[in-house]
């Protein structure tokens, strides 16, 4: 302070700011008079992580770190929208918490700090950790009618976004313009998969699936479509086993309604007085290793190489007589 009653600052800070009182005395008396300093500091922020990779369920924190002087508003937008309180998400002065973390969660969160004179920004990303693929809607069984139309739907998320394909009865959809498999994906980064079918055929009845696939694992549904109509055996591929294993073959059966579905095994050879013979078909089981089940699996435990080898047929019945059937070859390979 100077004799003439100046004060002087060098220097300024924020912490010289405010309130000053100048006192004068003399041998009459005292006055004194009050003023207050204003210290501006430009406006600077951080926003802290500037990335964090949090997984889907789990809580995110970021904190808005502001400098300068004055700060009046600090405020947070997502992706330039801003940010609101709600159930998940809690938004105070300097901090934004999401708890529990969503898939719409994801992206850049901008923090904005503002006085009278000027603002600034800065932005922090928020990334999702690898999620396993989950099936948000499927498709339920039916039973149609010939000719109509039918539209099977799968909407499945993880990440990353999952890949989803279709089969009936464990093999490709047919390559047929009656057929019209795609996908798309939506702005909540779910992955729409569908398949329409046009003027539906019996053949075209059995288990249909879709499966989403992502690099952390699979998820798949599975529901049966029943076309009305006379029995119908999708054609098989032959199978190769090996001796002693347990086999699994399921018979892909359509059409509705279906009476009962069983295997027989065309032909095979006994023996007698020494010498081997081939006779007809015999209807499985004909002995405690075999297994045939009402949904059309056959299982045979501890294959034999001499016995179970050779072809079997799948045969499918209704109730007025009619029946689809088809053969395949089961090879069995010594160990």
């Amino acid at each position: 302070m100077e004799l003439n009653g100046t004060l002087l600052i060098r220097k300024a800070t924020i912490q010289d700011g405010g309130k000053y009182i100048c006192i004068v005395n003399n041998t009459n008396g005292q006055e004194r008079a009050e003023t207050e300093l204003l210290i501006r500091d430009r406006l600077q922020v951080r926003a802290v992580p500037p990335a964090q990779t949090v997984d889907v369920g789990k809580t995110a924190i970021f904190t808005c770190n502001a400098s300068g002087h004055p700060v009046h508003i600090i405020s947070w937008r997502k992706d330039m929208v801003p940010v609101l309180s709600s159930r998940r998400i809690s938004v105070s002065r300097e901090e934004l918490r999401i708890s529990p973390v969503e898939r719409e969660d994801k992206g850049m969160y901008q923090c904005f700090v503002y006085n009278d004179k000027e603002s600034a920004q800065d932005a922090a990303q928020l990334l999702l950790g690898d999620v396993a693929p989950v099936l948000k809607h499927t498709f339920e069984p039916a039973k149609v009618e010939p000719g109509s139309a039918l539209s099977l739907k799968c909407i499945a998320s993880g990440n990353p976004l999952p890949q989803v394909t279709w089969t009936l009865d464990d093999l490709a959809i047919p390559d047929h313009m009656r057929f019209s498999v795609g996908d798309y994906v939506t702005s909540k980064a779910e992955v729409v998969s569908f398949v329409n079918i046009s003027t539906l055929r019996v053949e075209d009845g059995g288990m249909y699936k879709c499966m989403a696939t992502n690099e952390i694992g699979s998820l798949s549904h599975s529901a049966k479509i029943n076309v009305i109509g006379p029995p119908f055996v999708r054609i098989m591929k032959d199978i190769a086993a090996v001796e002693g294993d347990v086999l699994h073959v399921r018979c892909p059966v359509a059409g509705y309604p279906v009476e009962e579905v069983y295997w027989e095994k065309t032909t095979f050879s006994v023996e007698f007085q020494s010498k081997k013979f081939l006779t007809d078909g015999r209807r499985i089981p004909f002995n405690h290793r075999q297994r045939g089940f009402k949904n059309g699996t056959l299982i045979i435990r501890e294959i034999d190489r001499r016995s179970d080898g050779g072809e079997y047929r799948c045969v499918a019945r209704n109730s007025q007589g009619q029946r689809g059937e088809r053969t395949l070859n089961i090879r069995v390979l010594s160990k």
